[in-house]
């Protein structure tokens, strides 16, 4: 293991430099690896295993299950990812002949073993360069009104053929963005709650690795002068009604139990109501199913919401 030991403090997390470029409908994140956090241990079965703190692991099953990282990017204002692509700015050899262990599943807790089973096309480079890709857009979210876009980053190549062992130490990710024309359905909070756009931001900008995107976020958000008449909730969210921050849905069976510990929580200072899943059937027939009427106003509008059942303890 003399190899191993070697290059054990080459590679570790990846990070993102200070800095942001943001031009027009661009993004460019220069992203570098950092010393620290590389571990090497033989599997069981034989072969190394390769990881790091921080990093989730390729879980293709025969594969090795390289580390990979997950980058979160707040996008601007109204837009979606249009193109990406990143360009390797500093790439080392972190092993000339390295045999890493293929990826055996994650075992459950009933002793079942979960991971993905692929054809060599599906993740190679001419069924020798593993994984096939540098980056992947894996998907992009709405978060209390920004946009998130999550990108998948792999460092890390290896050739199933030679065992030679690859770093891209240093990269440059470009996301291009464009209006969307498509977003016609999307419900955005209009009621001003105090602290809940400064609270929302916060999150945001702990999430993502170009946090100065948010100051360029604008909502138009309208303060609502309620008379003191105590609390008295809308039957649909609107301007009228009383402010509401926490949602339970449940069954009409188990609505009585539950409307007595929103009544509690409204007492504690945390506006709360209670609507059961036939009111959503009634009032919320977009979906082809149960599963698929979700109420986005009514979520929206509500700074928690909760799916409540017999046997589950709320807080």
């Amino acid at each position: 293991m003399g190899r191993i030991i070697r290059i054990s403090a080459v590679v570790a997390m990846l990070v993102a430099l200070p800095f942001a470029v943001v031009s027009g409908a661009s993004i460019s994140l220069k992203l570098e690896v950092d010393t620290a956090d590389l571990g090497f241990k033989d599997s069981d079965s034989g072969g190394v295993l390769l990881a790091v703190k921080g990093f989730d692991h390729l879980n293709y099953f025969d594969y090795p299950g390289l580390p990979y990282r997950v980058v979160n990017i707040l996008l601007p204002q109204g837009e979606i990812v249009s193109s990406y692509d990143i360009e390797v700015l500093d790439m080392i050899e972190v092993d000339p002949a390295i045999d890493l262990a293929g990826f055996e599943g994650d075992l459950l807790e009933d002793g079942s073993k979960a991971g993905i089973t692929v054809a060599a096309d599906e993740v190679t480079r001419d069924g020798t360069v593993f994984p096939k890709w540098k980056v992947r857009h894996i998907g992009t979210s709405n978060y209390r009104g920004f946009r998130v876009a999550s990108f998948a980053v792999y460092p890390f190549c290896y050739d199933l053929s030679s065992g030679r062992l690859t770093l891209d130490r240093k990269v440059e990710l470009v996301v291009r963005t464009e209006f969307d024309v498509t977003d016609t359905e999307s419900v955005v909070r209009k009621r001003h709650i105090s602290g809940f756009r400064e609270d929302s931001e916060k999150q945001v900008r702990s999430m993502v690795i170009n946090p100065e995107q948010s100051s360029a976020y604008v909502f138009d958000d309208i303060e609502v002068d309620t008379p003191d008449r105590g609390f008295v909730p809308s039957y649909l969210p609107s301007m009228e009604g009383s402010e509401v921050s926490y949602v339970i849905v449940t069954n009409e069976e188990m609505a009585p139990v539950f409307e007595r510990f929103a009544e509690w929580k409204t007492k504690k200072g945390v506006p709360a109501v209670v609507r059961t899943v036939e009111w959503i059937e009634q009032n919320y027939r977009a979906g082809a199913d149960r599963a698929d009427q979700s109420p986005p106003k009514l979520f929206e509008e509500a700074d928690v919401v909760v799916m409540a059942r017999p046997g589950v303890a709320l807080v």
